[in-house]
């Protein structure tokens, strides 16, 4: 099979999984204030086994899928950008202290880039009075998202037929 067909593939089954995961969290856990970024997991993994570029589009389709489903807020697009592109870019493998440092960081970005989407969206004060909660949960949810990430990309590596060559953008 052609190597573009399986990394596509690949693509489309991370993006629909990132979509099942973010509304699972979304019905069983229903909390207005924040959203559990667990839905991250796949498009991480999509841009480290298959780059940033198929990570920008995995974390695109994922993100307007689900909002097609839930009502569509176009700027909240940017928080799902950043979890497909930035850890692909800071890193190729993940491992130790300095993936969970890629992932946090990237966790802050993504918090900014939601804090900025819920005020043109909604108002300033909602995005300012729910930053603390938000930043709060960063070291929490950051190490749950490192520690799956990691597992399952040292369990998913040795079996994928996908080779990622080093891309220049």
């Amino acid at each position: 099979m052609n190597q573009e067909v399986k990394k596509v593939s690949l693509g489309a089954i991370l993006a629909s999984l990132s979509v099942v995961l973010k509304l699972a969290f979304d019905m069983w856990i229903p909390i207005d204030t924040f959203g559990f970024p667990f839905y991250a997991i796949p498009l991480i993994l999509g841009g480290l086994f298959l780059g940033p570029v198929y990570g920008f589009a995995i974390a695109l389709v994922s993100d307007t899928t689900f909002g097609l489903i839930q009502g569509y807020l176009p700027l909240f697009l940017i928080s799902s950008l950043c979890w497909g592109v930035i850890p692909s870019l800071l890193t190729r493998k993940p491992k130790g202290m300095y993936f969970l440092i890629v992932i946090l960081f990237t966790y802050l970005m993504s918090n900014l880039a939601n804090t900025f989407a819920i005020g043109i969206h909604f108002t300033w004060k909602a995005a300012l009075s729910t930053l603390p909660l938000r930043v709060s949960l960063i070291p929490i949810f950051g190490v749950v998202i490192w520690l799956t990430t990691t597992i399952l990309y040292q369990r998913l590596a040795p079996i994928l037929p996908i080779e990622r060559k080093i891309e220049h953008i």
